[in-house]
């Protein structure tokens, strides 16, 4: 992948990659600090005889994870062919 892009792609390329790394710490952040956040309240809920907090601790923290990552490929892959840069297909 040698493409030579003019540095106004360059930068477009950049502020859209940075736009979307930040939205998705922002998510990661608020999905791994929300649980320890709202815990009282979500202690509340029982399911399986577990709060729901200790599901979201446990499972639903690296489920957003998994989607967050899957997320960004998608998107990333979208952006490079927007812009001429993808690899070549296999």
């Amino acid at each position: 992948m040698s493409a030579e892009i003019d540095e106004k792609t360059r930068q477009a390329y950049w502020e859209e990659t940075s736009r979307i790394t930040w939205i998705i710490l922002v998510l990661w952040f608020v999905s791994w600090v929300g649980p320890l956040v709202l815990h009282r309240w979500l202690n509340q809920v029982v399911i399986l005889g577990f709060p729901v907090s200790y599901w979201f601790a446990g499972q639903g923290s690296l489920a957003i994870f998994i989607v967050l990552i899957v997320w960004y490929a998608v998107f990333m892959n979208r952006l490079d062919r927007k812009y001429g840069l993808q690899e070549d297909e296999v």
